[in-house]
């Protein structure tokens, strides 16, 4: 039955009595559904914000508040507080889609300036109507409201609620006025679709106020300072004043030109007249028509030139949305449109004034009376005379204002005067002119009366002249604390004030007071209605099922299934009236009728009498037509899904539901990369994961386990041995080769997070070792504890963990709180019960989220249902028959008329429902062909069973060290490896043996890790059910006459490619070798590959050219003992990268760029700073918003240990990133840049060569002075770092200065800070006056050669010969008594990546940083490497 409108104004007054009612809260009704579409931000950029690790602008727009389905339009949070915005992006709301997309509105007008945005900052969004030949600009405020770091008692801004309050209760005061408007009738009135614009602004201030503005009482947000709310509450009026001065204008014309001729405006005949030569060539280009805001002219008929006149359509116009009426489906002004005549004048007239307009800021327009020679411009309230803005619309060709002094100002548009001063206006065209007297006065306002007065829903009845305000408010409303809404005249002031709280039991009198001070009273009284005698059932239904009443008794027929024990009817009474038992409450009908007792507002009571019994009615569900309706849809998608590019996991998940083991395997089970689907990347989508997401994984594991692949072994799917990482392969990202291990060894990533990741274990069954960190009892006890609503993602959160729970509905501990929760979901979404944040379904059983009913969340109902037996095609809850039903509601109202998908909120194909309704329909269609019991598609629709019995496997299969394969016993595990008798303790400090082991064990310390074996070491083997250990000892036995197992291949050249790069696995037996990019791929059939080997041979000859076209190219080298190891040796031409550096700038020093080698070279003084520095500047081509670099412009980096840069492009090719090589040569300071002053303010400050020397005023140290700025002197081309430039490479003032010159030298200033009262040590024995050694290295040599010690940073400088093989280095080091360094002295290391040498006297440490300078090879060697890049001859000797 539908209410009648009475009704609804009763429910809805009685609603907005509530919120009235709530003092010092600030509950106020807001409009469900997102009304205002013009637009809204998405995405804010500045100039100084970047995502990590890219030079991708960072979205600053603050979106975590409430959610990604909350858009800002006026008040807008961002994420930082202080950038220079330089774009921002916005969106329209499509009303086909009910979605955002394009067109919005206009642009934001960034103004150039960087901002603190600490408190609200005004910013003007641009946007162009009538053709876009004219502009308007709506206001926009931003404010940080990201940072959580300071709190604020509630108490110290309890005060300002009442302001919030009574701004609000304005603009909603304003909305309101707006609706009880309706359409618009006259010029003056509002433009309807501002009343959105209104709800919008009180929506957003209340996010960004509130701490949860769906919980008003929560109270202001408590990480919001005061002077933040302070300043952000005025800003209401501002909408309010926006609204106001943008009102329906006058259909008028104000100026009509065709070029040099004006017309002359008759206003009251809507008349055009207006002379034009007869011989001038006429087009409408030259026709120019001036209108109000917000007005439009348009040619409708006629012709000026041949007619004589013609016929314009001048009409209002929302200018917001003009340009897409039909598509925002609104109705334009056609009502108040105006037609106006244009007539062609016989003989050019004088010139004259046509109109003189002032507008006040409200938009009222006040005309100037003309007479004669005379204008008069009156304005009825008070203005500024001496800074008036007027509209002059004339005849001529130009116009002056004339002053007292007889001086002529040109009138301009947007132009002030002092009217005070005015005296006449002058009009001019060619020779003619006409002078008018003008006189401009005011006189204040005397308008003094209440013009609206309302409450809630209900406007009052104004009587003025006798002072009296009648408003009827229903019986039972508390009218002691309600706050009116009222409107008078801007100028006016009223006592109380709108919005202040009144006891209305009583007569409550108002004061008008004018602008001129006339007042006026108002006496209000309300009238509360008769109570109610009405005592009815309306109706009693259980589910859908209504009951029949007849007199006194009401008669319900339920299906068999449902327990009478357990009926939770609802009931609708009579308005007002309360029904006792009470609707949803849960009564036993099994012992027979049940009595009803209604009692009226009035107390008058009537009881009724219910039967609830069963049917004799079979269950109707859906026929083998229907069913095959709904199979053919399903299969329009899978054709669809198989035609058509797939890039979505739900998709490839979808496929792989619908074959199931129908995919051309065997058993369905997938093992190979060459098993995949086609346009299946793996390695691009586990790029595409992120590894900070739970859900991403688990998301993607149910893809994987839906397609017939183990997500528990991605091992088989490499291609290669190409890892898969996560995260586009940046540094953070994650190597992957269990899916699920990243499920059940992270945490349980929020309810998405944990309801996604129990899906994916029990959807291939997949099985857990018992040292995870999460077993499947930690998820289900989550869900179960969790609070439906709570998580702020309405209906489809509810369904969606009724679906993980599915699996344990009769499991024997959980199985009763399980099926709790599962009914507790049902209850929300009939509406029985209600959760925070959670809507019940829509009349038509449709599911509603965000205020919309969708498909998306219908579907997510529908497999709930499903999971718990429930047909929604028949269940008398979701079901009023076979054409009206939860499934056929959902097929009618979203299948595209294709029949290949499904619409978001009608039947417009969307990706996003089409997914989620294909998974949906699957999930139905095998529901009902399995008899309608308990169903998922996860659980049951799944046919592969990927659990397994974990090993209890520990024993190490292979242990080999130098070559030697260690002696296993497992019985006392022990590892025996018996090496030559030469070898030394040096040599076996610092060893990565190759260890192998059952698959799915672990081992620790990791295989990878360099270990001391001159001494035992312990491992331990954990077996992969992650219970069972078992310990082994390796121990060394040197003994005489072992021959050398060794058979390691330490390096490889290619002969003619001097710059070929190879790298090499010892561990694996690979060798990969890079050839450079323009390398002919002919050359690769005779190809001499030469190593450095610790064996006594090779195999086949070094000498002997190799065909490497056809893959790979086996190597044997053979040790000493006759032990063999083979390498696959594969080579491959470096393919030119599809982006390229261009500029790379670091420390202020631009790099060398080689694009072909793909390398950046750098020169820097020795002891320059690197460790923790940010890159100056970084270019690349081709430019692309979407490409990142890494490290990020942002992002600190250690430069003195980082080889490699990378252009991260995305999506991400198959090859990854592209690298380019960071070669650093440390240089002696050179050049002409000097630094000739540096001052810091308080502070001592020295120039001593090239040390800059500060001592500090006693009482202060260093952390004193490190966030100041010094002033600093300097020639040069760059410095780095330059005091307050943004850009810099090192954000510390305090460590060094590197400056470069014109010629491309580089110089160096290290700034040393000493403390008041501290010497300087002279020499060695000054600096250890207390007697104790200082722990430093005293001596560092390699090959005789001396290191330059530098205690003070911790550094070691030295220079080694080009010839000398840094991968094989036994530095010898003295350190301070006491004291050990590690490595220790002697020690075999490849100084390409060892160059941190540690020193300890076992209390505390230091670490020194070894810096090596390359020097120019030798003649000789020079030699040699141009005959090997030049000299074709092969069998020439080759020495290493």
């Amino acid at each position: 039955m539908k209410k009648s409108l009475k009704l609804r104004r009763i429910l809805s007054f009685l609603l907005a009595i509530t919120i009235l009612l709530s003092t010092g809260s600030f509950a106020f009704a807001h409009d469900r559904k997102f009304e205002w579409k013009a637009y809204v931000f998405q995405r804010i950029f500045s100039k100084e914000h970047f995502y990590p690790g890219t030079i991708m602008p960072k979205n600053i727009l603050n979106d975590t508040l409430v959610g990604k389905y909350i858009k800002y339009t006026t008040f807008v949070p961002l994420n930082v507080k202080e950038a220079t915005i330089t774009k921002a992006e916005t969106r329209a709301w499509n009303i086909m889609e009910d979605r955002f997309s394009n067109p919005p509105l206009g642009e934001l007008v960034p103004d150039g300036k960087k901002h603190n945005y600490e408190l609200p900052v005004k910013h003007l969004y641009k946007f162009t109507y009538d053709n876009d030949t004219r502009e308007d600009f709506m206001p926009a405020w931003f404010m940080e409201n990201y940072d959580r770091s300071q709190r604020v008692d509630p108490k110290e801004v309890d005060d300002l609620k009442d302001d919030f309050i009574k701004a609000l209760n304005r603009l909603q005061g304003l909305a309101d006025a707006i609706e009880n408007q309706g359409v618009p009738k006259k010029a003056g009135d509002y433009h309807p679709t501002l009343r959105a614009y209104a709800l919008n602004a009180i929506r957003e201030w209340k996010q960004m106020l509130l701490d949860n503005w769906r919980l008003p009482e929560s109270g202001f947000d408590i990480y919001l300072s005061r002077a933040k709310i302070e300043a952000s509450i005025p800003l209401l009026y501002d909408i309010v004043d926006y609204v106001e001065s943008h009102r329906i204008n006058e259909a008028e014309i104000l100026d009509f030109r065709i070029g040099e001729y004006a017309g002359i405006i008759d206003r009251e005949n809507s008349l055009v007249n207006i002379y034009i030569p007869k011989d001038m060539e006429l087009d409408e280009s030259q026709i120019k028509i001036a209108t109000p805001d917000w007005v439009v002219a348009r040619h409708k008929s006629g012709n000026l030139k041949t007619d004589g006149e013609a016929i314009y359509s001048v009409k209002p116009i929302d200018a917001i949305h003009e340009k897409y009426l039909d598509y925002y489906g609104i109705k334009d002004y056609s009502h108040l449109e105006r037609e106006w005549i244009v007539k062609i004048l016989p003989e050019e007239p004088d010139p004259l004034v046509n109109s003189l307009i002032y507008t006040s800021k409200y938009g009222e327009r006040i005309y100037g009376k003309i007479n004669g020679d005379t204008i008069d411009l009156e304005i009825p309230f008070e203005v500024d005379l001496k800074n008036l803005s007027l509209d002059l619309f004339h005849t001529g060709t130009s116009a002056y204002y004339i002053d007292e002094k007889g001086s002529q100002i040109p009138i301009t548009v947007d132009q002030t005067i002092n009217a005070e001063e005015i005296k006449k206006i002058k009009v001019v065209n060619k020779e003619l002119e006409k002078i008018y007297n003008l006189n401009i006065s005011f006189r204040k306002s005397s308008h003094n009366e209440i013009i609206y007065f309302s409450i809630g829903d209900y406007v009052a009845d104004i009587d003025h002249e006798k002072g009296k305000i009648l408003i009827e408010v229903p019986y039972g409303s508390d009218i002691s604390a309600l706050r009116p809404y009222i409107k008078v005249d801007y100028r006016a002031k009223i006592i109380p004030d709108s919005g202040e709280e009144q006891d209305l039991t009583k007569p409550v009198t108002y004061k008008v007071i004018s602008e001129s001070g006339a007042t006026k009273e108002y006496e209000v009284a309300v009238i509360i209605g008769e109570a109610s005698s009405e005592n009815e059932i309306l109706s009693f239904r259980v589910g859908t099922i209504e009951g029949k009443i007849e007199g006194n008794d009401i008669v319900v027929e339920v299906p068999s299934s449902i327990d009478l024990k357990k009926v939770k009817p609802f009931i609708e009474v009579s308005p007002n009236a309360k029904v006792e038992p009470a609707s949803f409450e849960e009564v036993d009908f099994s012992k027979g009728p049940v009595d009803y007792t209604v009692t009226a507002e009035n107390g008058d009571q009537k009881t009724y009498k219910v039967y609830v019994r069963y049917s004799d009615k079979a269950k109707v569900g859906p026929s083998e037509e229907y069913m095959n309706m709904l199979k053919k849809l399903r299969d329009n998608i899978y054709a669809k899904y198989k035609k058509e590019a797939t890039s979505e996991d739900w998709e490839w998940m979808n496929i792989g539901f619908y074959e199931g083991k129908n995919n051309g395997f065997p058993d369905g089970i997938r093992k190979t990369y060459e098993d995949l689907p086609e346009r299946f990347d793996m390695y691009k989508e586990i790029g595409e994961l992120s590894s900070s997401k739970i859900t991403d994984f688990a998301r993607f594991a149910m893809t994987l386990t839906a397609l017939g692949i183990d997500a528990s072994n991605l091992e088989p799917f490499k291609i290669n041995d190409k890892p898969f990482r996560t995260d586009l392969n940046r540094p953070f990202g994650k190597e992957v080769n269990n899916i699920m291990e990243m499920l059940y060894n992270e945490n349980l990533g929020g309810i998405n997070g944990a309801a996604f990741s129990l899906i994916a274990l029990d959807m291939g069954n997949y099985s857990i070792p018992a040292d995870s960190v999460l077993k499947r009892e930690d998820y289900i006890e989550f869900l179960l504890d969790h609070e439906y609503g709570s998580d702020r993602f309405g209906i489809d959160m509810v369904a969606m963990l009724m679906q993980a729970l599915y699996p344990y509905q009769n499991h024997p501990i959980y199985g009763e709180r399980v099926m709790e929760k599962l009914e507790e979901g049902v209850e929300l979404f009939t509406g029985s019960k209600s959760a925070k944040g959670v809507e019940p379904l829509s009349d038509d059983f449709l599911g509603i989220s965000w205020g919309d009913a969708n498909s998306e969340s219908t579907s997510q109902v529908i497999i709930a249902l499903c999971s718990m037996g429930i047909d929604p095609f028949s269940d008398y809850r979701f079901s009023r028959g076979p054409e009206d039903n939860m499934i056929v509601n959902w097929i009618k109202k979203f299948v595209t008329p294709a029949i290949d998908g499904f619409g978001h909120t009608n039947n417009t194909y969307n990706f996003m429902a089409t997914y989620q309704g294909m998974y949906a329909l699957q999930w139905y269609i095998n529901f009902v062909e399995n008899g309608g019991k308990p169903y998922s598609l996860y659980y049951d629709g799944v046919p592969f069973d990927f659990s397994k019995e974990f090993s209890k496997d520990t024993e190490i299969i292979r242990f080999e060290l130098l070559g030697k394969n260690g002696i296993i016993d497992h019985e006392l595990g022990i590892i025996t490896v018996e090496l030559p008798g030469e070898i030394s303790d040096e040599e076996l400090k610092n060893i990565i043996p190759i260890i192998e082991i059952p698959r799915g064990a672990t081992i620790s310390p990791s295989a990878e890790e360099k270990q001391d074996f001159s001494k035992d070491v312990e491992y331990v083997v954990t077996a992969e059910d992650g219970i069972t250990t078992k310990k082994y000892w390796v121990k060394i036995e040197r003994k005489e006459g072992v021959k050398s197992g060794k058979k390691d291949i330490l390096a490889g050249k290619v002969i003619g490619f001097s710059d070929a790069k190879v790298y090499i696995d010892n561990q694996k037996g690979i060798v990969n070798i890079e050839l450079p990019i323009d390398t002919d791929e002919y050359e690769l059939k005779n190809l001499i590959v030469s190593f450095n080997h610790q064996g006594v041979s090779i195999s086949p000859d070094e000498t002997e050219p190799q065909d490497f076209t056809k893959g790979a190219v086996i190597y044997t080298v053979t040790a000493e003992d006759g032990t063999q190891r083979e390498y696959r040796v594969m080579v491959i031409i470096k393919q030119e990268a599809s982006y390229r550096f261009t500029k790379f700038v670091l420390r202020g020093v631009e790099g060398h760029i080689d694009v072909r080698k793909q390398s950046i070279d750098f020169k820097f003084p020795f002891g320059t700073y690197l460790e923790e520095v940010f890159i100056n500047e970084a270019e690349f081509e081709p430019k692309d918003s979407t490409t990142s670099i890494s490290p990020g412009l942002k992002e600190p980096a250690d430069f003195s240990q980082r080889k490699k840069v990378q252009i991260i492009p995305y999506p991400l090719p198959p090859d990854g990133p592209i690298e380019y090589d960071l070669n650093i040569e440390y240089v002696s300071p050179a050049g002409n840049s000097r630094i000739e002053k540096f001052s810091v303010a308080g502070v001592e400050a020295d120039i001593i060569g090239n040390t800059i020397k500060l001592t500090l005023p006693k009482g202060l140290d260093k952390f004193d002075v490190e966030d100041l700025v010094p002033d600093i002197e300097w020639t040069g081309k760059t410095i780095d770092p330059e005091p307050n430039k943004e850009s810099n490479s090192l954000k510390d003032y305090y460590k060094d200065y590197i400056l470069t010159d014109d010629d491309g030298n580089v110089n160096l200033y290290t700034v040393k800070i000493i403390s008041s009262g501290q010497e300087e040590p002279k020499n060695e024995d000054d600096s250890n006056k207390d007697g104790k050694d200082e722990m430093k290295i005293e001596s560092f040599k390699i090959k005789g050669i001396e290191g330059e010690i530098d205690d003070n940073n911790g550094r070691i400088y030295i220079e080694l010969p080009y010839e000398l093989d840094l991968r094989n280095v036994s530095p010898i080091i003295e350190t301070s008594k006491g004291s050990n360094v590690y490595p220790s002295s002697g020690q075999v290391l490849d100084l390409r990546y060892d160059n941190k040498f540690i020193l300890s006297d076992g209390k505390k440490t230091k670490v020194y940083t070894l810096i090596i300078r390359v020097l120019e090879p030798k003649p000789a060697t020079k030699l040699w490497r141009y005959l090997e890049e030049f000299i074709e001859t092969e069998d020439y000797q080759v020495v290493y």
